[in-house]
């Protein structure tokens, strides 16, 4: 018997023993090792999120984790191991303007989607400047005269000078946000913001970076009425503090990030 057949049919065996023998304390503890930051990343989310629908057992550049298939460990053993993870994972992470797909997609499934299973923790990896994430940014013609744009001093209780085209309502939030807070969540989840990185900033960008804040800041104000928590990072910075002052932040957006936030 070759050493992967003796595998195919001992890892069945081993998985049911597993599942009959221990109590779910134990099982959950082995589950917990099994699901690290680094399984998470080989599962590759972003990648995941573009077919269209499961199994996703085969998909290039993804490695979709052995003990979550029924094929290999079992119906019950992968099923509990997916529970886990959508209940107690704090390591789920995917692009805002993917965020839509990602909340209602079973990706292994068994039904169990974070818009249903209320995730503890997600966070959010955002582009200041793109308008899937920020339907509302001022159009090419608003932003075409910097000169117009308010100046250091000039900020006020309004949501936006004029000059810029729009004044969104500070009661909306909006964009790929707006469907996460259309989620039933747990009073302990907790929204991690990762902002990407501005390595080309221009005078052009001043309106898009302030127009993001001001979203930004309903979005963080709007979670935390809820009672959930909220974090903001650019790279390992803390930007959340400055988040309610406009030259702060942009003196912040202009320092280069280090390594993202773990």
């Amino acid at each position: 018997m070759s050493t992967t057949a003796f595998a195919d049919e001992t890892i069945p065996i081993l998985a049911r023993h597993f599942h009959a023998r221990l109590p779910r304390e134990l099982r959950d503890l082995v589950y917990s090792y099994l699901w690290d930051g680094d399984a998470m990343r080989k599962m590759n989310a972003p990648l995941l999120l573009c077919q269209a629908s499961p199994p996703f057992n085969i998909l290039p550049g993804t490695s979709i984790p052995h003990f979550t298939r029924p094929s290999c460990v079992g119906a019950a053993v992968s099923h509990e191991a997916v529970e886990w993870l959508y209940k107690n994972g704090t390591d789920f992470s995917v692009d805002a303007e993917d965020l839509g797909t990602f909340l209602h997609l079973d990706i292994f499934g068994f039904g169990f989607t974070p818009a249903n299973s209320r995730i503890r923790r997600l966070a959010v990896n955002v582009d200041l400047t793109n308008r899937d994430v920020f339907p509302t940014l001022p159009s090419e013609d608003a932003v075409a005269d910097p000169f117009r744009l308010p100046m250091d001093g000039d900020q006020t209780d309004r949501d936006v000078s004029p000059a810029l085209g729009y004044e969104p309502s500070r009661d909306a939030v909006e964009g790929p946000f707006r469907l996460l807070m259309d989620v039933d969540l747990g009073k302990d989840f907790r929204l991690v913001v990762r902002l990407a990185p501005l390595w080309i900033i221009t005078i052009l960008t001043y309106p898009l970076v302030q127009h993001a804040r001001l979203v930004l800041e309903r979005t963080v104000h709007a979670f935390e009425q809820r009672g959930m928590a909220v974090e903001l990072w650019y790279g390992e910075r803390d930007v959340k503090p400055v988040l309610g002052n406009l030259n702060d932040w942009w003196c912040s957006l202009c320092d280069a990030p280090d390594r993202p936030a773990s």
